[in-house]
């Protein structure tokens, strides 16, 4: 049978199973949202429909419905509302800027050519870079989208096939995400969410305590297992005259020294008071004065990809909202059971929250839809700062789709890879995330008496 076929039954069968068995209970227009959402996130999944198509249809949905389930315009549209939309914007301009003035491809070719000699040395080199990227760039949105911009440029001038460059790009977004936890403020969103949905104060020692080194041991683990993934694509060498090295131009000084005044400002952000996304427009506005950025470099604004984000953003707010994610949580109450030793809720709430980032997209959404849940059950065994760490990296390492993963979306939002790669890659990303948690994370946590 063709496999298109498959895919088609299989989307249409989903939100039908839901509206005919209505699982969870729910009113009519509840069971109508949720049918909804899933055969949205089908579509995303098997991209049998345009995937900017499928978030205007719900976005549709989510406001037609908006006054029979509670849900306010606000909380629809909370992306492109947020700071975030603005960071992710710019970000984008800054990367099309260091490309247009000949930055990145000075530093692909005086700093990444040196040390690498093939495509495995760039994997290694993309993990080294995320981490040492995370300690000066606290959110990972431009920080990734800048180094995605340099390999890119990299690439794109080696002798090697579509596939190889898919297998390398991709891992400068898979390596992005374990090392956001190197230190506390390598996210400053997503990790500190996580301690304060749970209302856990901890301090810059106490994280690198406990987090630091197991998150090492972790991002080495992935580079390893994610080499041995993709080892028939990274085969090929890396061809440069090491012996010419042109002169960096007056456009691509003015746009370093630009980009250390930036990265300065978002390190000092505490300090300062000036939010990231001001800094990073004010950023944008200079270089089209000086004519670094034109009026076509806009085009590097994914617009399809700002629709996705919005759409998923909101897919998160409407489950929790509407009283979908409060329907799920009862459910799971009900058949999820209690224990006093430590691995089994520890097995359960890793299973659960595969489960549940899966279902409700980002991993905000995910985060504030099990964290209670999870307390509930198995607060008084695990303890408040373990749940909050164990979901953090739970829902930081692990993805099936790459809107489950803010970092893998800009990626693919800059079609690097493609949806495929990622949900291929899930099914060995599984094995591992859960050999970080019980092969890592808990025995050093037991080590270290946090657990």
């Amino acid at each position: 049978m063709n496999p298109k076929y498959i895919k088609i039954g299989i989307t249409a069968f989903l939100p039908l199973l839901a509206l005919a068995l209505n699982p969870l209970g729910l009113a009519s227009v509840q069971n109508f949202l949720f049918a909804a959402i899933v055969l949205g996130i089908a579509l995303w999944a098997t991209e049998l429909a345009d995937r900017t198509l499928v978030s205007v249809a719900l976005l549709v949905i989510f406001v037609v419905t908006s006054s029979y389930v509670d849900v306010t315009l606000t909380r629809i549209f909370s992306f492109p509302l947020s700071a975030n939309f603005l960071t992710i914007v710019s970000s984008f301009l800054l990367s099309a800027g260091v490309v247009n003035s000949g930055v990145a491809k000075k530093l692909a070719n005086d700093f990444l050519n040196r040390f690498c000699s093939n495509l495995t040395h760039l994997v290694i080199v993309a993990c080294l870079l995320n981490a040492l990227l995370a300690a000066v760039i606290p959110q990972p949105v431009p920080r990734i989208t800048l180094l995605g911009s340099i390999y890119f440029v990299l690439l794109r001038d080696q002798n090697v096939t579509a596939e190889q460059k898919k297998a390398v790009l991709f891992s400068v977004f898979v390596t992005a995400t374990t090392t956001a936890m190197i230190l506390k403020n390598g996210d400053v969103v997503l990790n500190a969410a996580a301690l304060s949905i749970n209302n856990v104060d901890m301090t810059q020692t106490q994280w690198l305590r406990y987090m630091t080194i197991p998150t090492i041991a972790a991002s080495v683990l992935l580079v390893a297992v994610y080499i041995l993934y993709q080892r028939k694509h990274l085969n090929a060498k890396l061809v440069m005259d090491r012996s010419k090295s042109e002169p960096m131009t007056r456009q691509g000084r003015i746009t370093c020294v630009l980009m250390l005044v930036i990265v300065a400002l978002w390190v000092t952000e505490s300090g300062h008071g000036i939010s990231q996304a001001y800094v990073s427009l004010a950023g944008v506005i200079i270089m089209f004065l000086l004519g670094i950025l034109k009026t076509p470099d806009l085009k590097s604004v994914k617009i399809g990809l700002l629709l996705f984000l919005t759409a998923e953003f909101a897919l998160g707010n409407v489950l929790a909202d509407s009283g979908i994610a409060a329907s799920i949580s009862e459910i799971l109450l009900r058949i999820m059971p209690s224990s006093d030793n430590v691995y089994l809720p520890l097995l359960l709430l890793t299973l659960s929250i595969y489960v549940l980032h899966t279902l409700f997209g980002g991993a905000m959404g995910a985060l504030a839809v099990s964290l209670p849940i999870v307390n509930a059950l198995w607060g008084g065994v695990l303890g408040p700062e373990v749940i909050s760490l164990t979901a953090l990296v739970l829902v930081t390492c692990h993805y099936v789709f790459p809107y489950n993963q803010m970092t893998i979306l800009v990626g693919y939002g800059q079609k690097y890879y493609e949806f495929r790669d990622v949900m291929r890659f899930a099914v060995v990303l599984t094995v591992v995330v859960t050999i970080m948690i019980f092969g890592i994370y808990l025995p050093w946590w037991k080590l270290t008496g946090f657990i």
